[in-house]
């Protein structure tokens, strides 16, 4: 049963929705008049004192906080457990409940305490190495990424991913699921490396279980090149666009649609590569004309140093000793220059000198 007003999932014999106070039914019993104070609230959970008069019904509606709800919900989970077993299917919907209104408060810990107790209920009933096991062990990993420790959540996730591997299958929608999780959490950290091997294993996967020319296995191929193409690996994320369009290409009922998206990715691809190439030039030219000036400047001036008596020399002194004296700071000036133009140049120098190493990537 889910409240009409706010959407809360809530068990079957409430007459208040637990989460915004809405009425959900009437108390079938003889209403019993009670004060219009908080001690109407009183069995909210199927008491039979539900107070007549609409003073006391909006005290009932309003009186339970986030503390009451999950103290309410408590007790119905161990009358639950009295009537219908500690480990029935009900009892563990409503733990589910109960953790997350734990979550909502704040209350990690408590959260974190339910979702244990339920993995030791589902032990028991299913197995430990059962579809619902692993599904609540999944559930707990990624509350544990969101909630708290992310590499803690991300560890219990792989251990969780490893078992589906060997208890349901590697092409099992929940393994495969998972793992694509995986692959976009880490997208989302900006940890490339250990993205682009989740989709290499995904693509792995697929690619023993379906086919090269399956559309899982292509689309986990594109995966891997968007991945490339994010760690500027534009060589790589070429080579592997052209692949998986090359297999698209051999599907006959193919969208075509899926086909212009690659082509796409591809013509971005030559772009950015168009645009390293043309970077390069620019960066030689730039760091040329930078090293020519600085060497050039200095080069003078050591001349001048080294022959004072040179027409060089000479000309110097006339560009120092013009403008009524303040000629000097042009000197200045182009000195400063000169080193900055010997810095940039170096600079640029260094950055296509290490460009070398990875120029592969970009052919």
């Amino acid at each position: 049963m889910y409240c009409p007003a706010c959407g809360k999932q809530l068990p079957d014999n409430v007459y208040f929705c637990f989460n915004c106070g809405k009425q959900i039914r009437k108390d079938p019993s003889p209403a019993i008049q009670q004060p219009a104070d908080a001690n109407a609230a009183q069995g909210v959970f199927g008491s039979n004192t539900v107070a007549s008069d609409p003073d006391s019904q909006k005290v009932q509606m309003k009186v339970l906080d986030a503390q009451d709800s999950v103290t309410v919900l408590e007790h119905s989970i161990e009358s639950l457990k009295e009537k219908e077993g500690p480990d029935s299917e009900k009892v563990q919907e409503y733990m589910l409940i109960l953790a997350e209104m734990y979550e909502q408060s704040g209350e990690i810990d408590d959260a974190f305490r339910v979702y244990d107790e339920l993995v030791e209920i589902r032990k028991r009933v299913y197995g430990d190495c059962s579809r619902e096991m692993l599904e609540i062990q999944t559930l707990k990993a990624i509350k544990r990424i969101i909630l708290s420790s992310g590499q803690e959540g991300i560890g219990a996730l792989r251990k969780v991913i490893k078992k589906q591997k060997k208890f349901l299958g590697e092409d099992d929608p929940d393994t495969v699921g998972n793992l694509t999780f995986l692959a976009e959490l880490y997208k989302q950290m900006g940890n490339k490396e250990s993205r682009l091997q989740a989709w290499q294993e995904l693509y792995d996967i697929f690619l023993q279980s379906r086919g090269e020319t399956d559309e899982h296995t292509i689309d986990a191929l594109i995966k891997i090149g968007h991945t490339y193409r994010d760690d500027e690996k534009y060589g790589d994320a070429k080579r592997t666009y052209e692949h998986a369009l090359a297999l698209q290409r051999m599907i006959p009922d193919i969208n075509e649609g899926k086909i212009r998206q690659t082509e796409e990715y591809l013509q971005d691809i030559n772009d950015s590569i168009s645009a390293f190439k043309a970077g390069r030039i620019y960066t030689r030219i730039t760091a040329g004309i930078c090293l020519a000036y600085a060497a050039a400047f200095f080069g003078i001036l050591a001349y001048s140093f080294k022959h004072p008596d040179s027409w060089i020399d000479q000309k110097i002194a006339e560009i120092t000793w013009s403008m009524d004296g303040h000629g000097g700071w042009i000197f200045v000036i182009m000195g400063i220059a000169a080193v900055a133009a010997g810095i940039l140049g170096i600079k640029k120098l260094f950055r296509l000198f290490m460009g070398l190493f990875v120029a592969s990537d970009y052919k």
